[in-house]
């Protein structure tokens, strides 16, 4: 088992939360600047291995770990280790069934102090069982060498070494685990004598006087007896008179119905009339609606025209503007590249000219070599046949000249065949310049044309802008109605923004965490999820669902992690993963008793009021499957309360009635301001 990553949040110099990764399972140093943090992250290992001595991490109380003491804003300090445990040799024990094993401490300002155990709160012995079983001891002296120790453990003497091996290999932890237990035998043998004393002494007289006691007690109940014989006896005489009573009382409930239904006969007429005079003012107001609506129609068929007519004069407009801004362009970049191909050409034609005349001075030199090869060699024709016509005396022999006269040849040939090379090279880039310029000529043509066509296309747009019949006074009462119409939308819009606003606080932000994520996995918010079927219980429904309905709903446990390990939230979230959540409901004998004492109307179950997608069955359970939706305050009272139902319920007010005695109320933002009515 070794270190895999650290998360710290709000722990000494870590306000925020910070995970470290990338430990080596062997060997791991941490480096950085002097006050960077590097002996807090030391630190905060020590403190979730549960580190009793607090000056060894420098803090003299556990509100000094949170950061900055708390003065901050950060008011508790979390620090949470995950460990490799795919080893299963070195795996603590019982946790052989895990590959990973979080172990979290967290310290609140007040001295609140907690472990977790892979998301489950345990006791520090728990914990310090779980390392002990690796042989990690926190409060061995020697398991933290800090600064200016080392000398002191290079000086130690061999029994001291041997006690340090001791606690290395994690052999004095049994040995003082060993000690406790024989102090613990000890002090349980004495609570035995203890005992033993208080039962001969105490307990055992003790027993004697209740003895005395029992047998005076079966005396009593014996007469207790007799005397409960004769009070049945006078509550049958008691029960005769009542039922006398009953039966009269029967006979005037009997007149009394009689009234009543006469009451409620005129009662519904009553009601009947009402409701005629309510449809007579509906009536009325829906012929009033109708009047004003024909002429709000008819404006808005004005409107509408005024509206097109002018974002389609002005579209014409921008749009001839714009085309003529584009030729211009085109024009003045096709001048441009004309200038600049005149200018390559010149410089081509240049070039070609000098390199005609280059191979022009070629050929002659080539021409005067070819005639003094050619008297070289008539020289060598007539040292063949041995003799020289035109050699005097003093002169040097034919051998000498001889030999002067190949050398001169062979110079001379040399001299042609770098000729000859020179004048092929200077031919091949002759004819590549005169393709050159060739080329050149032809852009030159077809940019010519090209501004000839711009030219045109620009005489057109002209043409047509000025066929534009532009009216300015028009323009200014088209404007006008513009900017009346532009008021509108900015309030429309302004009521969007107030409402994305609200709706942004509920969105859960994340990015995905693998390529290959399927965010269909992801269901949403449970506030997305729900659909109302009466919006008058969107204010219940709200209150019912509490916290939970901005919790969000995934498909299963594994995207739950995904999500939390690297999706990058922006703020701390609730997962409700759909196949790990308890799906539980109100019994139906409950709610059947429930509906016989109130009534059908008076009291439903939550679930009775929202529509949703099967897929998400199990998470509307979990939020709404345990509250009571009930139309008065009586009826709230009646099922949190009565025995025989005692179930959370709330008023379509948003008043909450909890079994546990607590009540919940006051004034609200009205129903249209539900964050339901905005989600559907």
């Amino acid at each position: 088992m070794h270190i895999q990553e650290i998360i710290i949040d709000g722990f000494k110099s870590y306000a925020k939360r910070t995970v470290i990764q990338g430990f080596d399972p062997m060997f791991n140093a941490i480096t950085g600047l002097n006050g960077s943090g590097k002996s807090n992250i030391l630190d905060s290992i020590c403190f979730v291995l549960g580190i009793s001595r607090l000056e060894q991490v420098r803090a003299g109380s556990l509100q000094e770990l949170v950061y900055k003491q708390g003065q901050a804003g950060v008011t508790k300090a979390t620090v949470t280790i995950v460990f490799d445990n795919k080893d299963k040799k070195g795996s603590p024990v019982g946790y052989e069934s895990y590959d990973e094993i979080a172990v979290c401490r967290q310290v609140a300002i007040g001295g609140r102090n907690k472990y977790l155990i892979n998301g489950h709160v345990a006791q520090q012995n728990k914990v310090q069982n779980l390392f002990h079983s690796v042989q990690l001891n926190i409060n061995n002296p020697h398991f933290l060498i800090m600064q200016g120790r080392i000398t002191k453990v290079i000086n130690m003497s061999p029994q001291e070494i041997l006690g340090l091996i001791a606690e290395a290999a994690g052999t004095k932890m049994y040995e003082n685990k060993k000690e406790a237990a024989l102090k613990t035998i000890e002090k349980k043998e004495s609570k035995l004598e203890e005992i033993q004393r208080i039962l001969k002494e105490d307990i055992t007289p003790t027993l004697e006087k209740l003895r005395t006691e029992r047998a005076a007690y079966i005396q009593w109940t014996s007469g207790n007896a007799e005397r409960e014989r004769l009070e049945r006896f006078c509550t049958a005489w008691e029960f005769t008179q009542a039922e006398n009573l009953t039966k009269k009382a029967a006979d005037e409930m009997l007149q009394m119905e009689g009234e009543k239904k006469d009451m409620e006969r005129k009662c519904k007429d009553l009601s009947a009339e009402i409701a005629e005079k309510e449809e007579m003012v509906k009536s009325l107001q829906r012929a009033k609606a109708n009047e004003m609506g024909s002429e709000m129609k008819e404006l808005e068929a004005k409107s509408n025209e005024l509206s097109k007519a002018l974002v389609k004069a002005t579209t014409t407009w921008q749009h001839s503007k714009e085309n003529l801004d584009g030729e211009k362009k085109a024009v003045e970049k096709t001048r441009k590249q004309h200038k600049d191909l005149q200018k390559a050409l010149d410089a081509n034609k240049a070039k070609v000219s000098k390199a005609e005349k280059s191979v022009q001075d070629i050929t002659e030199q080539v021409s005067s070599c070819q005639g003094r090869l050619a008297d070289l060699q008539r020289q060598k024709q007539g040292l063949q046949a041995g003799c020289d016509a035109d050699s005097k005396e003093g002169e040097k022999s034919l051998a000498d000249q001889l030999k002067d006269a190949k050398t001169h040849v062979s110079t001379a040939e040399s001299e042609l065949v770098q000729l000859r090379n020179r004048m092929q090279h200077l031919k091949s880039e002759l004819s590549q310049r005169q393709k050159g310029a060739k080329n050149a000529g032809k852009e030159y043509e077809q940019l010519q044309g090209e501004l000839t066509k711009a030219t045109n296309t620009v005489a057109k747009a002209k043409a047509e802008l000025e066929k534009l019949a532009f009216d300015p006074q028009a323009q200014e009462e088209l404007k006008t109605q513009i900017s009346s119409e532009e008021s509108a939308v900015r309030k429309l819009q302004e009521e969007v923004d107030a409402l994305s606003a609200q709706i942004s606080n509920f969105e859960v932000q994340y990015t995905s965490p693998s390529s290959s994520f399927d965010r269909s996995r992801v269901k949403g918010i449970v506030a997305s999820l729900v659909k109302l079927k009466d919006k008058s219980t969107a204010t219940a429904i709200e209150v019912a669902a509490g916290a939970k309905l901005y919790q969000l709903v995934v498909k299963d446990e594994e995207t739950g992690k995904q999500i939390l390990k690297n999706g990058q939230l922006k703020k701390r979230v609730t997962i409700i993963p759909l196949n790990k959540i308890q799906a539980s409901t109100v019994p139906d004998t409950i709610l059947k008793t429930a509906s016989k004492s109130l009534g059908p109307e008076r009291a439903k179950l939550a679930l009775e009021f929202v529509g949703y997608d099967d897929e998400v069955e199990a998470a509307m359970k979990y939020v709404l499957g345990k509250t009571m939706v009930c139309k008065d305050v009586e009826a709230a009272k009646s099922c949190a309360f009565n025995d025989g139902i005692r179930v959370k319920s709330v008023t379509l007010e948003g008043d909450l009635f909890d079994p546990a005695g607590t009540l919940t109320g006051g004034t609200r933002a009205p129903t249209s301001s539900s964050i339901l009515t905005k989600f559907g």
